[in-house]
């Protein structure tokens, strides 16, 4: 599975497949970066290292036409062949 995605599983329902919202690119992405200056001993390491996983998963995406349906399924809700049990 590409960087920028996850499974979502619960009880009674089929297992979904998400695209992940970074805390890099959200609406807290400041003062996220803060409270990691403030508290993280490796404050750079941790941003350059944020700063890294943000370009990957930019770049996974990038890669696919429509993440949802090529990953998920088609536009009408059939599952992709790899993903049937």
């Amino acid at each position: 599975m590409p960087k920028g995605h996850a499974v979502v599983l619960a009880s009674g329902t089929r297992p979904t497949l998400i695209a992940t919202q970074l805390w890099m690119t959200g609406p807290h992405a400041s003062a996220v970066k803060a409270s990691i200056a403030a508290h993280d001993p490796s404050t750079t390491t941790t941003l350059d290292d944020a700063q890294r996983e943000l370009v990957d998963v930019g770049r996974n995406l990038a890669a696919l036409d429509d993440p949802v349906r090529s990953w998920a399924g088609s536009a009408n809700g059939t599952p992709m062949p790899h993903l049937r049990r």
